[in-house]
């Protein structure tokens, strides 16, 4: 093979890259907060809260992933930090808005399904 022919094999397999959309960007911004204080009747409420806290924060099934041809794809997504997502299982959970966690109210949260 010569080089002129090497160089146009290149530069169709270049193109054919760009074409076909192998770009992928995905932009992820975390949202913070200052984390609630907050206190536990018992170490049974807080063992049962923080599993139905990281049960909600990371689920066991998983969105698929998608590969679409032809496109350059481009996807943005806003995560809460793990205080905004704290404060948000404190407000469900404390019911009475106490600043304590009973066993019943960490139950209670803990049979909420989650969205």
């Amino acid at each position: 093979m010569n080089r002129n022919a090497l160089i146009l094999a290149a530069l169709l397999g270049l193109f054919a890259m760009a074409a076909t959309g192998c770009v992928s960007v995905h932009r992820v911004t975390i949202t913070d907060a200052p984390r609630k204080s907050v206190s536990f009747e018992s170490p049974d409420a807080m063992r049962t809260f923080y599993d139905a806290l990281l049960a909600r924060r990371f689920p066991k099934t998983r969105k698929p992933s998608q590969i679409i041809a032809g496109q350059t794809l481009y996807t943005r997504e806003i995560r809460p930090s793990a205080n905004v997502a704290f404060n948000t299982g404190v407000a469900a959970a404390d019911t009475n808005a106490d600043g304590v966690i009973s066993l019943r109210e960490a139950e209670a949260y803990a049979s909420i399904p989650a969205r």
